[in-house]
């Protein structure tokens, strides 16, 4: 298993998602190194750690249907509680 720092780990997520493929802050000059990660499960779930919306997940992790499934789930429980921090604002300020 690869062991990367935190920065490289996140910046090889940027670099290799679609949506920044041409993201010039997202390429790290790690070229070499980019080529040899394998993409195991473990590593997958270090960045899924990391993101919130399976849309950022590199396509290589996307392989992973139980991991993908665990991103949906807490995607909808982080939408649902931010939906009930913003209806409490109200009560907060008066």
């Amino acid at each position: 298993m690869v062991e990367l720092a935190h920065y490289k780990a996140v910046n090889l997520a940027r670099k290799l998602t679609s949506q920044n493929e041409n993201d010039i802050l997202g390429y790290s000059g790690y070229e070499d190194e980019i080529e040899k990660v394998e993409f195991t499960q473990g590593l997958c779930e270090k960045f899924a750690e990391q993101i919130i919306h399976v849309k950022h997940l590199p396509h290589e992790c996307k392989q992973y249907k139980d991991l993908l499934d665990s991103m949906k789930e807490n995607e909808k429980a982080h939408l649902l509680s931010e939906k009930e921090r913003l209806r409490n604002i109200p009560e907060m300020i008066g």
